[in-house]
């Protein structure tokens, strides 16, 4: 359905869903941060159809607050699978 379609439809007010940048442009990024903060913005790159280090650096450009971008980047993957799983022993 695309991004407009699921920003509409209200799919990520639910807290519990989260949404990925993979091959995403900076506009919706920018939407959806301004809508629903950085908690729940996990990096993306789609590979092979996107390459990492290109979608990383619409991530950079967007010029975030450090906090912002570390959330994004790596922190909030990183929490939720902690949530989700028991950690190895």
């Amino acid at each position: 359905g695309g991004f407009h379609v699921l920003f509409n439809a209200g799919i990520w007010d639910d807290e519990t869903v989260f949404a990925d940048t993979a091959l995403a442009a900076t506009r919706e990024i920018k939407i959806f941060l301004e809508r629903y903060g950085s908690d729940r913005l996990l990096f993306g790159s789609d590979f092979p159809f996107g390459l990492p280090g290109q979608e990383l650096r619409k991530i950079i450009a967007l010029k975030l607050p450090e906090g912002d971008y570390e959330k994004i980047a790596g922190v909030n993957i990183l929490s939720l699978l902690k949530a989700g799983g028991t950690p190895a022993p």
